[in-house]
């Protein structure tokens, strides 16, 4: 059984993931980056952003069409804005992700730029943090 964030990740990708191409023979895969960090101030075991990013790489290796690329973003992450703008679609798994998303202008621009490519955009848990952003 593929548990439901799966689901709502390759649906979130597919949905919003690039431009639909004619019938002139299969599209090209969706490239999904996954971002994770290390722990952050959590009790060990709580907060493991890594270890989630490796269980859905592995959860998303069963469909075919999403090839995926895993990132640790501890800063500085400066392959960051290149990374995103080779991907169709981004998970974010860090901790306050939206301090995350602005603490690098580039970052934030190449975020940016995959909104405006209709690229998909998924943060789970903390990623959706917003507190002092």
């Amino acid at each position: 059984m593929v548990p439901r964030c799966v689901w709502l990740v390759v649906v979130g990708l597919l949905a919003f993931g690039g431009s639909v191409r004619g019938l002139g023979g299969p599209p090209p895969p969706k490239r999904l980056l996954l971002i994770g960090q290390g722990p952050d101030d959590h009790p060990p075991t709580t907060h493991e952003y890594m270890a989630g990013v490796r269980i859905l790489e592995r959860l998303l290796a069963r469909f075919p069409g999403v090839v995926t690329t895993v990132a640790k973003a501890d800063e500085p992450w400066s392959a960051g804005p290149g990374l995103m703008d080779g991907a169709d679609g981004v998970v974010l798994f860090v901790t306050q992700g939206a301090q995350w998303m602005q603490l690098d202008p580039q970052r934030f621009a190449a975020l940016q730029r995959l909104a405006r490519r209709g690229g998909a955009i998924v943060a789970l848990h903390w990623a959706v943090g917003a507190k002092d952003a």
